[in-house]
């Protein structure tokens, strides 16, 4: 066979496999963003788009009607953070991973944990729901006092005992039936009710 042809051939290969790897959920012949360049070229990063996107159709079709402004207005926020990811994978798979398992716990895709309940000090009480069964580790929390109520999901940080959840102005990190709560600089300590 001809070495040039071979070496064409094989070019062609390889650039239609790249635009194919991913099997994202749209037309990669159509992506124009960094990020959907991404998802199109990685396989693993196209694999996650793919199942969001069966997610997310699958909550269009469950959540009230009342309810799909929010989910849509959601989406939109989910896309516009996952496009200031750029074309970096790592940052793709994190945001890709963690709107699946909010779909995952909003669709009833996953099997609703039993609840943790602590006493906590300064008059609160919280109740913690661990989700690990969902693509990442993710908690939802309810933290209340008096009439304040607190509802958050908070996704896993890596921590070098325990499992600490959190975002930038809340966390809870829990470790032998004891949670710490940080909530915009607030320490709230917290004491697991034994059933």
């Amino acid at each position: 066979m001809n070495k040039r042809y071979t070496i064409a051939l094989l070019a062609s290969a390889a650039m239609l496999s790249s635009l194919h790897a991913g099997k994202a959920s749209f037309d990669c012949t159509k992506a124009d963003k960094a990020s959907e360049k991404a998802v199109c070229s990685n396989a693993e990063l196209g694999r996650l788009d793919t199942q969001l996107a069966a997610l997310y159709a699958k909550a269009q079709k469950s959540y009230d009607p009342g309810e799909l402004p929010d989910l849509k207005k959601d989406q939109r926020a989910w896309m516009q953070e996952r496009d200031r990811c750029g074309g970096d994978s790592a940052c793709l798979k994190d945001r890709y991973e963690r709107r699946i398992a909010r779909l995952q716990i909003g669709t009833g895709a996953i099997e609703v944990p039993k609840p943790v309940d602590y006493r906590c000090d300064k008059g609160y009480t919280l109740t913690v729901y661990f989700y690990n069964d969902s693509i990442v580790p993710v908690t939802i929390i309810n933290l209340v006092r008096d009439k304040a109520h607190l509802q958050k999901l908070l996704y896993l940080d890596p921590s070098g005992s325990g499992a600490k959840y959190g975002t930038k102005d809340l966390s809870v990190w829990e470790h032998h039936g004891e949670a710490t709560v940080e909530k915009k600089g607030e320490t709230i300590r917290c004491e697991e009710l034994k059933r």
